[in-house]
């Protein structure tokens, strides 16, 4: 069964809407296109389905918002700031995210490609049975998440702190890491 195109969805092109409030605002698949919103401010948002395509979100502010199976593509998310998020489902694809604070978000089975999180805190993230395909991740901070079931392949996890995480399940490029951690070690002489 094909999925209905909701063609009433809010379309945005070639737009600046740097600084913009984005207050309880609904745009269920809505389109962004080639969109400057720096320093803009979510709160109480829903994208759910949303398209984001050569968006410029630097420095946004994002509390409370749901893009659940959104698809965001070629998205400058450094120094922004994410709290409760709903991420899960969602497609990133080729995303600059350097310095992102991100905490309480859901994001289980999304698929992250070409990801840079260098730097990012996050904290009580849900990333269970996630994929995370060629991102860099050095130097990130996690803290209280769920990386059950998730894979990650050719990951730059140089500098990872990763504190109090349920990592039952994690892959990463072909080795089950619980699983590692949980071999007795041979008697250091």
């Amino acid at each position: 069964m094909a999925k209905k195109k909701n063609k009433d969805a809010a379309r945005f092109e070639d737009e600046d809407l740097s600084g913009a409030h984005f207050v309880r605002t609904r745009l269920k698949d809505a389109r962004f296109e080639d969109v400057s919103a720096e320093a803009a401010v979510v709160e109480d948002a829903t994208f759910a389905g949303a398209k984001l395509h050569d968006v410029t979100l630097e420095g946004v502010v994002v509390d409370d918002a749901n893009a659940k199976g959104s698809r965001l593509t070629n998205i400058d998310l450094q120094k922004s700031t994410l709290s409760d998020a709903n991420l899960a489902g969602a497609t990133l694809d080729n995303i600059e995210a350097s310095d992102l604070s991100l905490s309480d978000a859901n994001a289980p089975r999304a698929k992250l490609d070409n990801v840079s999180l260098a730097g990012a805190r996050l904290s009580d993230v849900d990333l269970s049975a996630a994929r995370i395909e060629n991102a860099n991740l050095s130097g990130v901070q996690v803290s209280d998440a769920n990386l059950s079931g998730s894979k990650l392949e050719n990951v730059d996890l140089s500098g990872v702190v990763i504190e109090d995480a349920n990592i039952e399940g994690l892959v990463i490029d072909g080795v089950r890491i619980d699983e590692l951690l949980a071999r007795e070690k041979p008697d250091q002489r």
